[in-house]
């Protein structure tokens, strides 16, 4: 388990993105659907999406990025 200083760090960091993302968006569905394009760091996979999608047996490769 991570220790107390990097979950917090982690969770200043998606508090961050998720405000800046409200700024510009108000439908909760579209900031999450951004969030989850969001590369992570020392992830692998690193983008969330990807995640999900190896972890339901998905399609190996993501789909072509959305315009926003």
């Amino acid at each position: 388990m991570a220790d107390r200083q990097t979950l917090l760090s982690a969770l200043n960091e998606v508090k961050f993105f998720c405000d800046l993302e409200l700024g510009y968006h108000t439908d909760l569905r579209r900031v999450q659907r951004n969030l989850n394009d969001l590369p992570r760091p020392r992830r692998d996979p690193c983008v969330p999406a990807e995640a999900v999608a190896m972890r339901f047996g998905g399609a190996t490769s993501l789909p072509a990025p959305r315009t926003h």
